[in-house]
């Protein structure tokens, strides 16, 4: 991970499948932000979410070709997310709702 991207924001791409099983990716932007050791994503009002430890090096800096894809957040992190039954050690469960997807 960039040091840098502390306390700048962070554009962070969701790739999953909405509520038809059809391709989606949702973006979220907040302020990459770390207290008392865990880096989180600070979306204001929104709810914030922790980042993994082993998400932080697929933390990198935006392309400027993609700028003005991701609301011209200097730094980017991608994920793939899917719904699951039961939580295991190979899923983290981050409280974010997919859009349009059941509350």
């Amino acid at each position: 991970m960039h040091t840098e991207a502390i306390d700048q924001t962070l554009a962070v791409l969701l790739w999953g499948e909405d509520a038809d099983g059809e391709e989606d990716v949702v973006l979220l932007t907040g302020v990459l932000r770390q207290a008392d050791g865990v880096f989180f994503v600070d979306r204001g009002e929104n709810p914030r979410f922790a980042l993994e430890d082993e998400w932080l090096p697929r933390i990198k800096r935006t392309n400027p070709d993609v700028l003005d894809v991701v609301d011209n957040a200097p730094f980017m992190l991608s994920l793939t997310v899917g719904n699951v039954e039961e939580i295991d050690d190979n899923y983290r469960p981050t409280g974010l709702k997919w859009p349009g997807g059941p509350a």
